[in-house]
């Protein structure tokens, strides 16, 4: 049963709720208002209904594919074709003046907590969508990189990003975006792992006696092997002292975290 509803999903070819007539009625979906489309984005009435509807059938794929228990990477990216193919169908009620306005990927990134919490009008918040996206592919394009150079480069991308930024929001809505993005990991830490005000501050300065350290032998170590070891040593410090800092359970929690991060980065 589950291979079969997991294929539909995906495929994007026969409807879920046509199939399975008893997930039509998501708990997790929240409509718009009626005309909320019409006014923020000048679309028809008609295509508000058919956007209403894919948006509430992408929350019933997404809904089922919680139900099946994936691991946490798996699910997301089963749960980013289920995204990309509504943004697709979208494209597809769109005149080609609209389609021209609403591009995929920006709209995606709009929808993204940092930007759509800062209540823009549609025309600024689809712009910063478009900033986020160029931003994030010339940081894809570092991967490969020595790290000096990445790092060289990355300063200088995330400078015209942030200038950019401040030039489409002004002073007062940059001020808030940026405090919200110096606050996302410990934001993801308390939420995530349950972490205290203090076990915060505790893994702040373990994290920043990290970077210290590993800094320092990127700098002065020659030897690749050397080096690989020495920072692996300084990677186990910081997880033992965390060890010490938290709680089993709350450990585990962040520890599973940490390896799949060091996966994703060993992958690069």
């Amino acid at each position: 049963m589950k291979k079969v509803l997991l294929s539909f999903i995906i495929s994007g070819t026969t409807s879920l709720i046509a199939i399975y007539p008893g997930l039509a009625q998501s708990k997790t979906y929240k409509p718009n208002p009626k005309g909320y489309l019409v006014e923020r984005y000048g679309v028809s009435q008609k295509q508000e209904t058919l956007i209403n509807r894919f948006s509430r059938q992408r929350t019933v794929a997404i809904d089922s594919l919680t139900a099946l228990g994936l691991s946490p990477q798996i699910y997301r990216h089963k749960r980013d074709s289920v995204t990309d193919l509504y943004y697709e169908r979208v494209m597809t009620v769109l005149t080609p003046e609209q389609q021209a306005k609403f591009n995929p990927e920006a709209m995606k990134a709009a929808r993204a907590g940092e930007v759509k919490r800062l209540g823009l009008s549609a025309d600024k918040e689809i712009a910063m969508g478009k900033l986020k996206v160029e931003y994030d592919k010339s940081l894809k394009m570092l991967e490969g990189l020595p790290d000096k150079e990445a790092n060289e480069k990355r300063a200088t991308i995330e400078a015209g990003y942030r200038q950019s930024l401040r030039n489409l929001l002004g002073e007062e809505k940059y001020s808030e975006w940026l405090s919200y993005k110096n606050g996302a990991t410990a934001r993801r830490f308390k939420n995530q792992f349950g972490f205290t005000e203090e076990q915060y501050e505790q893994y702040k300065t373990i994290a920043k006696w990290q970077a210290v350290q590993i800094l320092t032998i990127k700098n002065t170590v020659q030897s690749p092997e050397e080096r690989k070891t020495r920072i692996a040593e300084i990677k186990q410090m910081k997880i033992d002292s965390l060890r010490t800092v938290l709680p089993r359970e709350q450990f585990g929690k962040w520890f599973e975290y940490y390896q799949r991060k060091e996966a994703e980065r060993a992958q690069k």
